[in-house]
């Protein structure tokens, strides 16, 4: 018997949507777009059995499935249906997000959910660390409506940790926005941050911003930039593949002063974590 081609819509069939199906396609709606492992990493334990779920979603009409290439993952987005089927158990519609996938796969899409599953998992496992909300850049830009501030972050994360309320105003860096862009808005956070003001809602002394880059070469050059422009102490910087690797309550963060006092050759050191060791409590 032939194999079904990744891409190809499995057979419909009358499969009974389950409470893990409804949170699976709210995910998405949130998410915009995500891939298998993202998904298999929040709600299942094998990744045949998400694979099989799934495609069941699929069949139904209430995902949609894209792939760009053969070498890049499922990409799992929301449906007209599946859109409806949140609205009719009382959604907000302006929380649920349809994109579109192009030749490519969005890799800053990408890594800034890598990011959102990454602090989920954490609070999961954790009761020093909740999240409150992921505002990604596509409700902030929605929110603003048509005249959006100057400096729109990539996400604002609402924690709370035993030290009290942390906003975490994000920059996930894939290598391909230019020098001046970054600074423009290391700029603009210190303006906001030196005069006491609100970013984006978030009270002054509430918000820190921090970008998460790709590799150790890029969060040196990030650190040079931010140092620039007087964030060095304000500004934390993180590599994501450390982060995935220990964890989000794991330290991750250093700021950009300490990365950019860091001689060459001597590897970054993170030594600052979302929740402290002696308040770690695992669930």
């Amino acid at each position: 018997m032939a194999r079904r081609g990744r891409a190809e819509r499995p057979r419909a069939r009358r499969y009974e949507v389950t409470r893990r199906d409804r949170e699976i396609i709210y995910a998405v709606a949130r998410m915009g777009q995500a891939t298998t492992d993202q998904l298999c990493r929040l709600f299942f334990t094998e990744r045949s059995v998400a694979t099989r779920r799934l495609s069941k979603l699929v069949a139904l009409r209430l995902l949609d499935v894209r792939v760009c290439e053969q070498s890049a993952p499922n990409i799992y987005l929301l449906t007209a249906s599946g859109a409806a089927l949140l609205e009719s158990a009382g959604a907000d519609p302006n929380e649920l997000h349809r994109s579109r996938v192009g030749r490519h796969i969005d890799d800053h899409l990408r890594a800034l959910n890598d990011l959102r599953v990454e602090l989920v998992l954490a609070a999961r496992r954790n009761v020093g660390l909740s999240v409150g909300a992921f505002h990604a850049d596509l409700d902030l830009r929605r929110a603003a409506g048509p005249r959006p501030p100057a400096y729109v972050p990539d996400a604002l994360v609402e924690l709370t940790t035993p030290a009290g309320r942390l906003v975490l105003v994000v920059e996930v860096d894939t290598g391909t926005e230019g020098r001046s862009v970054f600074a423009m808005k290391v700029a603009e956070t210190v303006q906001l941050w030196r005069s006491g003001q609100k970013c984006w809602g978030a009270a002054p002394g509430t918000w820190r911003p921090a970008c998460f880059a790709m590799s150790e070469v890029r969060v040196r050059a990030l650190a040079g930039a931010i140092v620039d422009r007087d964030g060095g102490a304000l500004w934390l910087l993180a590599e994501l593949g450390h982060v995935r690797a220990v964890g989000a309550l794991g330290q991750i963060f250093a700021t950009a002063t300490e990365i950019a006092e860091t001689p060459r050759g001597q590897a970054v050191r993170y030594a600052a974590a979302l929740v402290p060791a002696s308040h770690e409590v695992s669930r």
